[in-house]
Protein backbone atom coordinates (compact mmCIF):
# COMPACT_ATOMS: atom_id res chain seq x y z
CA UNK A 1 0.00 0.00 0.00
CA UNK A 2 2.83 2.32 0.86
CA UNK A 3 4.22 2.26 -3.02
CA UNK A 4 1.19 2.93 -4.31
CA UNK A 5 0.40 5.82 -2.39
CA UNK A 6 4.12 7.08 -2.92
CA UNK A 7 3.28 6.67 -6.78
CA UNK A 8 -0.32 8.51 -6.24
CA UNK A 9 1.71 11.37 -4.27
CA UNK A 10 4.08 11.51 -7.58
CA UNK A 11 1.41 11.71 -9.56
CA UNK A 12 -0.76 14.68 -8.01
CA UNK A 13 2.81 16.53 -7.86
CA UNK A 14 2.94 16.18 -11.12
CA UNK A 15 -0.28 16.96 -12.37
CA UNK A 16 0.32 20.17 -10.05
CA UNK A 17 3.85 20.92 -11.58
CA UNK A 18 2.35 20.74 -15.35
CA UNK A 19 -1.06 22.88 -13.92
CA UNK A 20 2.08 25.81 -13.08
CA UNK A 21 3.93 25.01 -15.99
CA UNK A 22 1.16 25.52 -18.58
CA UNK A 23 -0.95 27.90 -16.68
CA UNK A 24 1.04 29.27 -13.66
CA UNK A 25 1.85 33.54 -13.40
CA UNK A 26 4.97 33.84 -14.73
CA UNK A 27 6.94 33.32 -11.64
CA UNK A 28 5.51 29.96 -10.88
CA UNK A 29 6.35 29.32 -14.64
CA UNK A 30 10.34 30.09 -14.26
CA UNK A 31 10.66 28.27 -11.05
CA UNK A 32 9.17 25.01 -13.31
CA UNK A 33 11.21 25.45 -16.39
CA UNK A 34 14.83 26.15 -13.52
CA UNK A 35 13.48 22.77 -12.24
CA UNK A 36 13.17 21.29 -15.16
CA UNK A 37 16.56 22.57 -16.26
CA UNK A 38 17.82 21.05 -13.22
CA UNK A 39 16.41 17.25 -14.33
CA UNK A 40 18.63 17.76 -17.59
CA UNK A 41 18.10 15.23 -20.03
CA UNK A 42 15.46 13.16 -18.18
CA UNK A 43 13.25 16.58 -19.09
CA UNK A 44 13.74 15.79 -22.54
CA UNK A 45 10.47 14.96 -23.12
CA UNK A 46 9.77 18.91 -22.16
CA UNK A 47 11.90 20.60 -24.94
CA UNK A 48 9.17 21.42 -27.72
CA UNK A 49 7.52 23.27 -24.35
CA UNK A 50 10.87 25.04 -23.46
CA UNK A 51 11.23 26.02 -27.10
CA UNK A 52 7.54 27.49 -27.43
CA UNK A 53 8.49 29.42 -23.94
CA UNK A 54 11.69 30.81 -25.56
CA UNK A 55 9.01 33.24 -27.76
CA UNK A 56 6.69 34.13 -24.21
CA UNK A 57 5.67 37.27 -24.04
CA UNK A 58 7.70 37.17 -19.85
CA UNK A 59 11.24 37.93 -20.55
CA UNK A 60 11.71 36.17 -17.27
CA UNK A 61 10.02 32.71 -18.63
CA UNK A 62 11.91 33.47 -22.02
CA UNK A 63 15.48 33.56 -20.21
CA UNK A 64 14.51 30.75 -17.77
CA UNK A 65 13.59 28.73 -21.12
CA UNK A 66 16.67 29.10 -22.87
CA UNK A 67 19.12 28.34 -19.52
CA UNK A 68 16.70 24.97 -19.62
CA UNK A 69 17.02 24.18 -23.15
CA UNK A 70 21.34 24.45 -22.56
CA UNK A 71 20.89 22.19 -19.60
CA UNK A 72 18.76 19.90 -21.12
CA UNK A 73 20.27 19.35 -24.21
CA UNK A 74 23.85 21.42 -24.14
CA UNK A 75 25.38 22.84 -27.46
CA UNK A 76 27.59 19.45 -28.79
CA UNK A 77 31.72 20.31 -28.83
CA UNK A 78 33.68 20.24 -31.78
CA UNK A 79 36.09 18.20 -31.53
Amino acid sequence: IELLLDDLYDQMLAEAGNHALYNGEPDQRVQMIDALGQSGATARDYVPYLTAATGDPDEAVRDAAGRALVLIDPPRQEP
